[in-house]
């Protein structure tokens, strides 16, 4: 018996001897014996499962991808996430403080990225300070910290509704030399002075090559009396991920630099980044300017529509025949989003553009947690859209612009 034979052999075994319930790619599992989380991931994407299996150690197995390749519990050290009741707020700068009505008398100081330290930074700009005096004999002037923004909610682009000025400012519009002058074929997200960040099918047009100019804070790509101050940045550099192997959708994400350092104003203002592999928000939002409806023309208006998070398993059980462009499934780097009844949805020319969250203590404060990768259609039943997850590329992303 070969030793490929004889590990092959083994991993079937430990597979039916040692598997928890049937799951898929993306789903959350807990290692056999502890209470340590994980997440359910191919074995050939799980170095230290693979490792040990080939030492002859069981590793705590989900099922098989395509009834042959393992699917394993991958620790969470491999998928760093932060606990689930606590929030980062920017307005906190270097602390970490339980999500609850009182906090703790000692604030627990932890390690703050890059990105952590760059959300800090850009929350200033949406919030002051003003001094008020209270309502008692003897008052001492207090100082309270008041939110600079008029959008603290986001309504209810297939099936969206118009964004208005400024509540978007780090919403990308993604040019392109067409024939008929610019094109605006892709959305991205200002995540910086320098950077757009988008996906990295929208870095090279099959038609129209690279893109060469990038749009912020307008809402009207047709007119210039909406309300807004857009500016035009010209494209300096791009960088693809490393790993990004057409036709196949992994990895794909992109950065856009721009020759100028971006001027941030009332209408144009950097996203913030979202670090933890949990997105604690049943409820995200989509931006774009792309078509209304499969059949549609792409819309001239920037639109916003509201989309559930799903885990990743509901996206693989609606893409599992498409082996050419996932021959690995839907992997634990993508986010599974949208409405299962249908109506609701991203669609051509929305590519590259942002799914966002809020911050719950200041709805002026956004996070991008998923880059609009790919989808069946658009806006059809039981079919959600996949993102590239923002969080498991942190490392890459802080490499390049800060």
């Amino acid at each position: 018996m070969t030793v490929k034979y004889k590990l092959q052999f083994l991993v079937v075994s430990y597979v039916l001897l040692n598997s928890i319930a049937q799951k898929n790619v993306g789903d959350r599992c807990v290692m056999r014996g502890t209470n340590v989380q994980g997440i359910c991931t191919l074995i050939s994407n799980c170095p230290e499962a693979d490792n040990k299996a080939k030492q002859g150690v069981t590793p705590t197995t989900c099922g098989f991808f395509h009834s042959r390749t393992p699917i394993v519990c991958c620790t969470e050290r491999l998928f760093p996430r932060p606990n689930e009741n606590s929030f980062l707020d920017p307005q906190e700068e270097g602390f970490l403080f339980p999500d609850s009505n009182e906090r703790e008398s000692t604030p627990i100081e932890r390690f703050v990225s890059k990105s952590e330290e760059k959300c800090i930074e850009y929350s200033k700009l949406v919030t002051g300070v003003v001094n008020a005096v209270p309502l008692v004999t003897d008052p001492e002037e207090v100082s309270i910290d008041v939110v600079k923004c008029d959008h603290n909610g986001v309504a209810l682009i297939v099936g969206g509704s118009p964004a208005s000025p400024g509540e978007f400012p780090f919403m990308a519009a993604i040019g392109y030399n067409t024939d008929d002058g610019i094109g605006w074929l892709c959305g991205g997200t200002l995540i910086s002075e320098y950077f757009v960040i988008t996906a990295a099918h929208c870095a090279n047009s099959r038609f129209y090559g690279a893109p060469i100019t990038i749009r912020l804070g307008d809402i009207d790509l047709k007119r210039s009396d909406d309300g807004t101050e857009y500016v035009d940045y010209d494209i300096q550099d791009i960088k693809v991920h490393e790993q990004y192997k057409p036709p196949t959708h992994y990895h794909d994400i992109a950065l856009l630099k721009t020759v100028k350092e971006v001027k941030f104003t009332n209408f144009i203002r950097p996203a913030c980044l979202w670090s933890k592999f949990e997105i604690d928000h049943n409820i995200s939002v989509a931006t774009g300017w792309g078509k209304t409806g499969y059949l549609d023309n792409q819309s001239d208006k920037l639109l916003k529509v509201a989309l559930n998070i799903f885990e990743n398993s509901v996206c693989s059980k609606a893409y599992t025949t498409d082996s050419l462009r996932l021959p690995n499934g839907i992997i634990s780097n993508m986010l599974c989003a949208g409405e299962l009844a249908g109506g609701k949805d991203t669609c051509q020319g929305d590519s590259g553009g942002p799914l966002i969250v809020s911050n719950p203590k200041n709805r002026c404060i956004s996070y991008i947690v998923g880059i609009t990768s790919f989808g069946k259609g658009c806006g059809g039943a039981n079919v959600p859209a996949v993102y590239t997850r923002i969080s498991q590329y942190l490392p890459w992303i802080e490499k390049h612009i800060w």
